[in-house]
């Protein structure tokens, strides 16, 4: 999953043809920007300089400003690819009401998605179960829906989350997820098993993974946390980040966590500061300043 060298090609496409698959080609190239904006900057581009003339468009226009955090525009957005979508398929008659619903589920997952990013979370609830319910027959889509849900349940209601577990086992998943959502899935199971106090499988699930890997050191920092283990877990997170200086961007925020929950303010500051890729995002920015200034350092937070 190069999305450099997609982002390079499609760019490229664009700026140099001219015919009928305009909006295929600039469609694709708001998805790439999509994808690269979920770790890093799309290479300068804005959501503004992207059209909105089809629901592709749109919707890929959307999730490039949801994970620019502009999420009440990405909501509208999404809203008008809904509309656009429904009347494009009802033109053609061929086009039942069940199929329509289906290619209406990507839309509407994204919605759901969106609200819980902006915290409103028991609308984003009541989108997945809507989904859910009306069982898409897309596989990927159930992944998905049901993996959000387990994420919006955290520790609560264990039962449903573990029922809707069961389809991320799904061995067609491997060729229809990215490698983003896999991870985001994987995090999530063992999450799961860890709530659960499953300890033997989530060794194994754990086992499985790269032991140099990012999520092991995460989870394996979470089994710690969980046996009160505090120290331990901070430790481990550290010395994962000594040596992934500029590749361990979600260690580092969990590290500064756990820095924050045990009062030592400054400490968690280093650990954001150190933080090179989030450095002038806004948010970053009004963390640091409210930290400094519960730290009473006006000269910092200046």
């Amino acid at each position: 999953e190069d999305y450099e060298a997609s982002l390079a090609l499609y760019q490229n496409l664009v700026k140099h043809s001219q015919d009928e698959y305009d909006n295929e080609r600039e469609s694709n190239l708001a998805a790439v920007l999509a994808s690269l904006s979920f770790t890093q900057s799309a290479g300068g581009f804005s959501a503004s300089q992207l059209r909105s003339t089809t629901y592709e468009l749109c919707y890929n226009k959307a999730c490039l400003l949801l994970n620019q955090n502009q999420g009440e525009k990405a909501l509208e957005m999404l809203r008008e690819s809904e509309d656009l979508c429904r009347k494009a398929l009802e033109e053609d008659p061929d086009t039942g009401e069940d199929e329509i619903e289906d290619e209406l589920g990507v839309i509407k997952v994204q919605t759901a998605y969106a609200y819980h990013r902006l915290g409103q979370t028991s609308k984003a609830a009541k989108l997945y179960a809507q989904l859910l319910k009306m069982k898409p027959d897309d596989a990927s889509l159930i992944a998905v829906a049901s993996n959000n849900v387990i994420c919006l349940n955290k520790d609560k209601d264990l039962f449903d989350s573990t029922k809707k577990a069961r389809v991320l086992l799904n061995s067609q998943l491997k060729q229809k997820l990215n490698a983003r959502q896999k991870t985001s899935i994987l995090l999530n199971r063992c999450l799961l098993l860890l709530y659960t106090n499953q300890t033997d499988q989530l060794a194994t699930l754990v086992a499985s993974l790269d032991s140099d890997s990012e999520l092991r050191c995460l989870i394996r920092a979470a089994q710690l946390h969980r046996e009160k283990k505090i120290d331990e877990a901070a430790s481990l997170l550290r010395e994962y980040v000594n040596h992934h200086q500029d590749d361990a961007v979600r260690v580092q925020l969990t590290l500064s966590q756990i820095h924050i929950a045990k009062g030592q303010i400054a400490e968690a500051c280093d650990v954001l500061k150190g933080i090179h890729r989030l450095q002038h995002r806004p948010g970053m920015v009004s963390c640091l300043v409210q930290l400094y200034t519960r730290l009473r350092d006006a000269e910092s937070a200046g």
